[in-house]
């Protein structure tokens, strides 16, 4: 018989995000249907209450009672978008319906000339780049390589069509399904004809696009998870009721970007019989290359040395958690929420950035993880943004200098119906998140 140290703890999650249609219901076996790609490997702690006797002198305990019982589980995972779009759900509570189109943009580029040269420019999300001369009757190919030459393009991520003096660039790979600006040419040097090259949309680029927000509602949205050894004879358990308490996400130069999501729920075990855990999961997690942060529309790609966004619902685990007579959770209602940002962008004491955030004002910030069409972005329209108490650091091999910074994401006062942060997530799902799991 194999010993369960040579066995692989999986983790079987909703991948679309669902929940349980009510506190003690878990979801059906079959919701739970990939398996969770942990970097640390554990089963959910416990938080036990118990009341004891003593005998009259106080030093002996004469007997023992467990008044409440909780589990609390941290799942650290490297990001993908999918699995954070299964995640982040939870812990705002309101998920819009998705809308859009899905479709990769395509450009014209239609050339009047009969010589000469043309170049191309394309700037998208603080990278820029212009091609070198291209020739006026220059095939696909070559207009395609020239492209590809560009940070803000790079390799993979256009295709090129040509039908008599009209290219038609797809946007693929990174840049497939996402929204980008105009290529900009410069025909000064063609000769002959028109002398142009005129760029064109002739379909805009789009995702699913799902809006989650946080709920009124004080009971948070909960969900169950399965959680077994690879191998195992015995049946995996179901833990329900699981609701998000805190999560942080984290992106460092040259790095994946992490996160560690802390779930709390109950510690009334089921075993999933029948249930045959599902192969790992094995995404493309997201690198540092495709994490954009913008302050007061700025948006910082070159210069971002680190970034960090964590948001708790703070959950009440107290007597209010528990009913009168039972030892185990019927609700699990958040508390004062908090939220924030840490920003490491190099800088210092002279650049507009440390100004504005010694000034302390209040300004949108935005955070996106994952490629452009691929994205969850966690935006918070009125922002304080402050230096932290240590305003500069030195980091990296040449120790360059870093602006440390802090931002609040505020509620608006002025704008019912808006919370302080909220997050878009444009994915390939075609229904919304938390719908009840089937």
């Amino acid at each position: 018989m194999t010993s369960f140290r040579d066995r692989k703890l999986r983790l079987a999650f909703s991948s679309s995000g669902a929940r349980q249609s009510a506190m003690g219901v878990p979801m059906p076996n079959a919701a739970h249907d990939k398996a969770f790609p942990l970097t640390t490997r554990a089963v959910p702690g416990r938080t036990i209450t118990r009341d004891e006797t003593r005998d009259c002198g106080g030093e002996y305990i004469v007997g023992t009672k467990i008044t409440s019982r909780l589990a609390r589980y941290s799942t650290p995972f490297d990001l993908t978008p999918s699995i954070l779009a299964a995640i982040l759900p939870y812990l705002f509570g309101v998920a819009a319906a998705p809308v859009g189109v899905p479709a990769n943009e395509q450009q014209t580029i239609t050339v009047d000339a009969t010589g000469g040269t043309f170049t191309a420019a394309f700037t998208f999300e603080g990278l820029t780049g212009t091609t070198a001369a291209i020739a006026y009757n220059a095939t696909a190919a070559q207009l395609k390589t020239a492209l590809e030459g560009l940070r803000s393009i790079k390799t993979g991520n256009v295709t090129v069509g040509k039908v008599g003096s009209v290219f038609t660039v797809t946007f693929t790979g990174k840049l497939a399904k996402a929204n980008v600006p105009l290529l900009v040419t410069n025909a000064a040097s063609l000769t002959g004809g028109a002398q142009s090259a005129v760029v064109a949309t002739t379909v805009a680029g789009a995702n699913n696009a799902h809006t989650v927000t946080r709920q009124t509602a004080d009971q948070m949205a909960v969900t169950s998870m399965i959680i077994g050894f690879e191998g195992d004879a015995n049946p995996p358990q179901i833990y329900r009721d699981m609701a998000l308490n805190s999560l942080t996400l984290s992106v460092a130069r040259r790095q994946k970007a992490t996160a560690t999501a802390e779930w709390i729920g109950s510690m009334d075990v089921e075993a999933a019989d029948g249930f045959a855990l599902p192969a790992c999961y094995l995404p493309v997690p997201i690198y540092a290359e495709d994490c954009r942060v913008t302050i007061d529309g700025t948006i910082y790609t070159e210069d971002l040395d680190s970034a960090e966004y964590t948001a708790s619902a703070n959950i009440l685990s107290g007597d209010s958690a528990f009913p009168f007579d039972d030892i185990d959770v019927y609700a699990l209602e958040h508390g004062d929420r908090t939220s924030g940002f840490k920003f490491s962008i190099y800088g210092s004491q002279g650049d507009a950035l440390y100004a504005l955030a010694l000034a302390e004002s209040i300004v949108p910030v935005r955070f996106d993880f994952g490629p452009a069409g691929d994205r969850i972005s966690i935006i918070a329209p009125r922002c304080q943004v402050r230096l932290s108490d240590s305003p500069l650091s030195f980091t990296g091999d040449a120790s360059k200098s870093a602006i440390q910074i802090e931002a609040v994401p505020l509620f608006d006062v002025d704008n019912a119906g808006t919370t302080p942060d909220y997050v878009i997530m444009y994915n390939d799902q075609t229904v919304a998140y938390l719908q009840v799991g089937v």
